[in-house]
C-alpha cells in the first residue's frame, strides 16, 4: 500500500475549515435546522497554549481539537471494527471495511445501533456491536496516550480513570440518530465531573451524522437538570438516578425534534445548533451539561458514521455501594470548570450494553484478558504530575499498523541469504561500523547504528546500498593518504582508496533500491528501510547543509518515511525503529536551522512525548529537541500557518520560553557537567569550557544553545530590522546574550573534542551569531573560525568551508542576506 493511501495526522489549517459551507438545512431526529439556524464549531489547534484551550472550553462548554490522534491509528480502528460485519448485511458487498459503506440494498431499520436506537434486528450483528466494546484493539485505541495526556494537561488532573463503559455507536445512511440531550443525564449518582471525549472513527461529513452542539448551552443544561432534580425530590435514590423515570423521555432525551425543543424551551430559540466535517484524529471534547445531538446520517457516499464515547473523570478509586458512590478526587491543582462534582453512577444508554459491564463495577476488579491492566508511571509536564499506562510492545500493536509484520525474525535472519561483499564495499561497511556509527547512536546508549544495523544490511539491500552511499561520501573526503591509512590498518597491503566515480554509483543505486522497495506492501512501515532513509539523510547533511533541496527531490520524498513510522517509533524508548526516527528527528533540526526553514516532521505526532523522572537521559534530549522544532516553527513559520497578530506571536514567544525554561530546570542532574573552566580573553581563552560524559548530554547542552540563539534573535519585543534610537540599549544586551551563547556552545565543542557533531554544532551557532561578532576583536573572530575549520581538520566533515564563506560574508558585508 502507497503512502497516499495511509495519510498521517492532519495538521489543522483554518482557512480549511473556514471554507467549509453549511447545508441548507441539517436534519434530526424528527426534524430538520434550518441553515438560519447553522453555525460552524470553533476549530482549536492542539498546541495552541493550555490557557487559551481552557478559556474556550469554559466559553463554549466544548473545544474541537483538530488532529489530535494519528490519522492511521483511527482508520485501524474503524478497519478493525468493521472487518468484525464482513459476513452480515451491514457493509456494501465488495467494498473495504476501512472505508464503511453502507449496504444500498439494505434497509437502515434493520441495522440500529446503541443510543435509543435499539439494537440490530440480526442477533449475529447484535452481538458483533456488543462484543465489539470489549475488543482488546478497542480498549487499547480508547486509551491512546494522545487522547489520554491531552486530557490530563487540558484539564490539570494529576490522574484520571477512563470510565469503562465508553460508547461505541455506528449510523447508518438515514437510520435513527442520536437524539437531543447532555451527559449528565446518564451520570447522575451524585456530583462528580466528568469530561466527555467524542471520538469520530474515520472522517464525517457536515451532513454524515457527525455530533451538533447548542451554542453555549452548558447554562441551559443545569437548568434543566435542576428542574428534573426538583421534580424527582419524591423519588427513591434508584428513580432518581435513572435517565429513564417518569419525567423523561424514552432513551433519556431532550425532545422529539429541534422544533418540539424549542417548544420545550423558547429561550433557545436564539441559540444556533454548530456543526462541522470532521476528519480522522479530530476529537471533541464537551461538558457533562452542554446540550448536543446527532445529525442525521445523509452522507453522499453512504459511509457508516462510526463515533467512541468515552468519559473520563479526576477519580483515584472508584466503589459502588446500593445506594450510594465514594468517589475520592484528587482536585488539587486541576482545572475542573464551573459546577465541578465529586461522585458520579453510570447509567448505561442500552440494557444489553449494561449487562456487558455487570461484572466490572469497580476500577480495582481484574479485568478481562482481552482488556489486561497495565502499570503506571508518573509524568510531570508543565508543572502538572499526572500517571499514565506503560504501554508493553503487544498493547502498542493493537493501536499502530503492524511494527514487525515485515521484517523476518531473529531465527529467519540467521537463515535469510545474505549479501556477498566486494573488498570495497566489505572496508565501507567497516568504516561505518567504527567511525560513522557514532554520528548516529550520538543519543542511543543501545548503539543500533553500530550494532544491529550493518547485521540488518546484509540482508537488506536497500540499509546496505544506504551505508554504502553514506560511508562512501565521507570515506571520500578524506585526503588520499589518510584513506590508504585506514584501510591498511583494516589489514591490506597496500591500502584502498575510494573516488568520487563510485561514491555517485552507491548513491545512486540506494535511492533507485529504495525507491523499488517502496512499492512493496507495508514497506512505508518497515524500520529497515526507516534507517536506510535517515542514513541518505546524512548523506544530504553532508553534500548540501544550507540548500534547500526541491521538493521532488529523492531525499524529500523519502521523508514520507519518518512521517508514517512517527507514531509508532514515540511508543517505546528502545529498539531500531525509535532509535532511527529521533537520528531522522535530530537531523531534521538541524538541518531546519541551517536552512531556515520550518521543521517538516508533524508536531502533532511528538506532541505527548514526555519524560518523566525515572525517563532515561536520551528521553530527556529528545523532548528537549521537540521543544526546539516548537521553537524553529516560530521562527520560521509555515506558509500555511496562518499570520499571527504581534499580541499572539507574543504570546507564543513567552510559552515557548517556559517550556525551555521548565526543561532546564527538570532535567535530572546528570546532564550537569563534571567540570567547567571560565574564559579567559586576556590569554586568548576565549571560551568557557565545559566536561560531559556521555554524547547525549552535549547534545542536549549544544541544543539548548541552539534554541537560545533562535529565540533571543526573534524576540518580538525587540525590533532587529529597523533599530530605533530608544532600542540601542537593548539591542546592546541583546547582541551580548547571543555572543555569550555561542562562546558557550564552542566551549562544549572545544572540551568534548570525542564527540563527533560537537564542532559542527558549534559551528552552526557561530553562523547564527556572526552579526554580534561583527565589532568583536580579531582574535575572538579567529578563535571562532578556527572551531569552523577545526571539523574538516579533525572530522573531515567538508562543509566546514561552506560555513566559513558564511561568516566571512557576514562580518564583510553589513546588509548581508545571511543576516539574522
Amino acid at each position: 500500500m502507497a503512502y497516499t493511501e495511509r495519510p498521517s495526522s492532519k495538521s489543522f489549517d483554518p482557512h480549511s475549515h473556514a471554507a467549509i459551507e453549511l447545508p441548507q438545512g441539517l436534519a434530526q431526529n424528527g426534524g430538520r435546522i434550518d441553515v438560519g439556524n447553522l453555525g460552524l464549531l470553533r476549530p482549536s489547534a492542539p498546541w495552541l497554549p493550555l490557557d487559551e484551550l481552557r478559556r474556550r472550553f469554559e466559553e463554549d462548554g466544548y473545544l474541537f481539537v483538530k488532529g489530535l490522534l494519528p490519522c492511521e491509528d483511527v482508520l485501524d480502528a474503524r478497519e478493525n471494527y468493521f472487518k468484525a460485519y464482513a459476513n452480515t448485511s451491514l457493509l456494501q458487498p465488495g467494498s473495504s471495511p476501512r472505508d464503511g459503506i453502507f449496504n444500498s440494498a439494505s434497509h437502515p431499520d434493520l441495522h440500529k445501533g446503541i443510543g435509543g436506537q435499539g439494537l440490530p434486528a440480526d442477533p449475529v450483528e447484535a452481538k458483533i456491536l456488543i462484543d465489539a466494546h470489549s475488543d482488546s484493539k478497542y480498549r487499547a485505541f480508547v486509551e491512546h496516550p494522545a487522547l489520554t495526556q491531552f486530557i490530563r494537561l487540558l484539564m490539570g488532573w494529576k490522574q484520571h480513570v477512563l470510565l469503562d463503559r465508553t460508547m461505541l455507536r455506528h449510523n447508518v445512511p438515514f437510520g435513527m440518530g442520536t437524539g437531543i440531550h447532555y451527559d449528565k443525564l446518564f451520570l447522575r449518582g451524585g456530583d462528580g465531573y466528568c469530561l466527555t471525549a467524542w471520538v469520530p472513527i474515520g472522517d464525517i461529513s457536515i451532513n454524515g451524522g457527525g455530533l451538533c452542539y447548542l451554542e453555549k448551552s452548558v447554562a441551559l443544561g443545569n437548568e434543566i437538570e435542576e428542574d428534573f432534580t426538583t421534580r424527582a425530590a419524591g423519588f427513591t435514590t434508584e428513580q432518581r438516578l435513572s435517565a429513564y423515570n417518569v419525567n423523561m423521555m424514552a432513551g433519556g432525551m431532550l425532545a422529539k425534534s429541534p422544533d418540539e425543543f424549542v417548544s420545550d424551551h423558547p429561550a433557545s430559540k436564539s441559540q444556533k445548533w454548530l456543526a462541522t466535517s470532521y476528519e480522522a484524529g479530530d476529537v471533541v471534547f464537551h461538558h457533562p451539561y452542554t446540550i448536543h445531538a446527532s445529525g442525521r446520517n445523509e452522507d453522499a457516499q453512504g459511509r457508516i458514521r462510526l463515533m467512541n464515547i468515552a468519559e473520563d473523570t479526576t477519580c483515584d478509586v472508584m466503589t459502588l455501594a446500593p445506594n450510594a458512590n465514594d468517589v475520592k478526587m484528587l482536585e488539587e491543582n486541576a482545572f475542573v470548570p464551573a459546577h465541578s462534582t465529586r461522585a458520579f453512577e453510570y447509567v448505561d444508554e442500552t440494557p444489553e450494553l449494561a449487562a456487558l459491564y455487570a461484572a466490572e463495577t469497580t476500577i480495582g476488579a481484574e479485568q478481562t484478558d482481552a482488556f489486561p491492566s497495565h502499570p503506571t508511571r508518573q509524568i510531570e509536564h508543565g508543572g502538572i504530575r499526572s500517571s499514565e499506562r506503560i504501554w508493553d510492545e503487544p498493547r502498542l500493536s493493537a493501536i499502530t499498523t503492524p511494527l514487525s509484520a515485515d521484517l523476518p525474525s531473529p531465527q529467519s535472519q540467521n537463515q535469510a541469504t545474505q549479501a556477498q561483499l566486494s573488498l570495497e564495499e566489505a572496508c565501507l561497511i567497516r568504516y561505518f561500523v567504527e567511525s560513522l556509527g557514532l554520528w548516529f547512536d550520538l543519543c542511543d546508549p543501545e548503539r543500533h547504528f553500530a550494532v544491529v544495523v550493518p547485521q540488518r544490511a546484509r540482508i537488506c539491500a536497500p540499509l546496505l546500498d544506504a551505508i554504502l552511499s553514506a560511508s562512501a561520501r565521507h570515506f571520500s573526503t578524506l585526503p588520499q593518504q589518510r584513506q590508504l591509512a585506514i584501510t591498511q590498518q583494516y589489514g591490506l597491503k597496500e591500502g584502498l582508496a575510494i573516488g568520487e566515480e563510485s561514491m555517485l554509483a552507491y548513491h545512486s543505486r540506494s535511492i533507485a533500491g529504495l525507491r523499488a522497495a517502496s512499492q512493496e506492501p507495508n514497506a512505508i512501515m518497515d524500520e529497515n528501510l526507516l534507517a536506510a532513509v535517515v542514513i541518505l539523510r546524512f548523506y544530504e547533511e553532508l553534500d548540501s547543509p544550507f540548500t534547500d533541496p526541491p521538493s521532488d527531490t529523492a531525499i524529500r520524498g523519502l521523508q514520507v518515511f519518518l512521517e508514517a513510522q512517527a507514531s509508532s517509533a514515540i511508543q517505546t524508548c528502545h529498539g531500531l525503529r525509535s532509535s532511527a526516527f529521533w537520528v531522522g528527528f535530530r537531523q531534521e533540526f538541524h538541518m531546519a536551522i541551517s536552512q531556515r526553514r520550518s521543521f517538516r516532521i508533524p508536531l502533532s505526532t511528538v506532541a505527548h512525548y514526555l519524560p518523566t523522572r525515572t525517563s532515561p537521559d536520551h528521553v530527556w534530549t529528545n523532548r528537549l529537541l521537540i521543544i526546539g522544532a516548537h521553537v524553529i516553527q516560530y521562527c520560521f513559520p509555515p506558509v500555511h500557518f496562518p499570520e499571527q497578530s504581534p499580541g499572539q506571536r507574543s504570546t507564543l514567544y513567552e510559552h515557548l520560553l517556559n517550556l525551555r525554561q521548565s526543561w532546564a530546570a527538570s532535567a535530572p542532574s546528570s546532564f550537569t557537567s563534571i567540570y567547567t573552566t571560565s574564559a579567559s580573553p586576556s590569554e586568548r581563552l576565549f571560551f568557557p569550557q565545559q566536561w560531559f560524559l556521555n554524547d547525549t548530554h552535549i547534545v542536549a547542552m549544544q541544543s539548548l544553545g541552539l534554541i537560545d540563539l533562535l529565540l533571543a534573535t526573534h524576540d518580538p519585543h525587540v525590533d532587529r530590522l529597523r533599530p530605533r534610537m530608544s532600542h540601542r540599549r537593548a539591542l546592546a544586551v541583546l547582541d551580548e546574550e547571543i555572543r555569550t551563547t555561542v562562546r558557550e556552545i564552542c566551549g562544549v565543542a572545544v572540551a568534548n573534542r570525542q564527540s563527533p557533531t560537537a564542532a559542527l554544532t558549534a559551528s552552526l551557532a557561530v553562523v547564527l551569531g556572526a552579526e554580534a561578532f561583527r565589532e568583536a576583536s580579531q582574535a575572538e573572530k579567529d578563535a571562532l573560525l578556527a572551531v569552523v575549520r577545526g571539523i574538516k581538520a579533525e572530522s573531515y566533515y567538508f562543509p566546514g568551508e561552506g560555513m566559513e564563506g558564511v561568516i566571512l560574508g557576514v562580518w564583510g558585508k553589513r546588509d548581508s542576506f545571511l543576516s539574522l
